[in-house]
């Protein structure tokens, strides 16, 4: 808009629960314990649309241990106003876990109807004052983001393994999981020859 790039998010049409929502994620150095200032500059359409924001141990689906906020905003309109919350996520238990999940910084739309627009993401870690988000203001487009949805994941399949498989990994992928597949099969095979029904 006026060159000057922004996500939109839309609230879940069909919301059941937190798994629901569209969320979009990003890996922030956030270990629980401290204290985040987050802030963006935000506008909705639509006065039941509200934004959550939240720092998360995740790996990539189900978080845990989240440190969540939901922003109040001002009226629906056309104009961005900045708004900030503190995060505190909770200390991770040492002795729980020696393989600690990664943090995210994670952003949802959530309520009734209606849409958020983000920009200027920042979420600052109040004991060094350093940045912790990459590409805040998204003059990058994604780049640093990725996207989740813990239940409603089926839109997100190809439904098909050849197709996914060339969108996952392209033309190359789809020879080597060929080469395996057939690998296998000529394996397979050669047991049912000498009697091992299972083979077959």
């Amino acid at each position: 808009e006026q060159a000057n790039r922004f996500l939109r998010l839309g609230v879940p049409r069909y919301e059941a629960g937190y798994g629901e929502s569209l969320r979009m994620l990003q890996r922030v150095d956030a270990p629980g314990g401290g204290r985040y200032l987050f802030s963006a500059d935000i506008r909705r359409s639509g006065a039941k649309a509200s934004l959550q924001a939240a720092v998360c141990e995740r790996w990539l689906l189900y978080p845990q241990n989240c440190s969540a906020a939901h922003l109040r905003l001002g009226p629906a309109g056309k104009e961005w106003r900045r708004y900030s919350v503190l995060l505190r996520p909770t200390a991770p238990n040492p002795a729980a876990d020696l393989l600690q999940p990664p943090t995210q910084l994670e952003l949802a739309a959530v309520g009734a109807e209606g849409r958020i627009d983000i920009d200027n993401v920042s979420l600052v870690d109040l004991r060094s004052n350093a940045e912790l988000v990459r590409n805040g203001a998204f003059t990058r487009a994604s780049e640093g983001w990725f996207f989740s949805s813990d239940r409603s994941h089926l839109p997100w399949h190809a439904k098909n393994v050849v197709v996914h498989t060339i969108f996952e990994m392209g033309w190359a992928g789809l020879a080597a999981a060929c080469l395996v597949l057939l690998a296998a099969a000529g394996t397979l095979a050669r047991r049912a020859l000498r009697g091992e029904m299972p083979a077959l």
